[in-house]
């Protein structure tokens, strides 16, 4: 299986509204989107084929965003998780370089 992986550059992310101008911009996120976690659970689980996130720095990421980094992670997993529980596969795969 050939998975699109989709890079994020975290170095341009500063604090909330860099995070959600990021994501926006990347996933063309429409006009509605509310720019929190809910939101953004909502519009990443709008994609049907899974794909990878690769958090570009992740070292660094988390050491400057450690709310950002975690709620990537956690909401991620949350995406995941209910995927399966409806009987799907895991739609995000996360990727760390540095």
């Amino acid at each position: 299986m050939n998975i699109p992986v989709i890079k994020i550059e975290t170095d341009v992310i500063a604090n909330w509204d860099s995070f959600h101008d990021f994501f926006v911009r990347s996933f063309n996120f429409p006009d509605y989107y509310g720019r929190n976690m809910n939101a953004w659970i909502d519009c990443i689980s709008d994609h049907t084929a899974p794909f990878v996130l690769q958090l570009d720095n992740a070292a660094s990421f988390r050491a400057r965003c450690p709310e950002q980094y975690a709620a990537i992670v956690e909401c991620s997993s949350f995406v995941n998780w209910r995927n399966v529980e409806s009987g799907f596969e895991p739609l995000i795969y996360l990727a760390f370089s540095d």
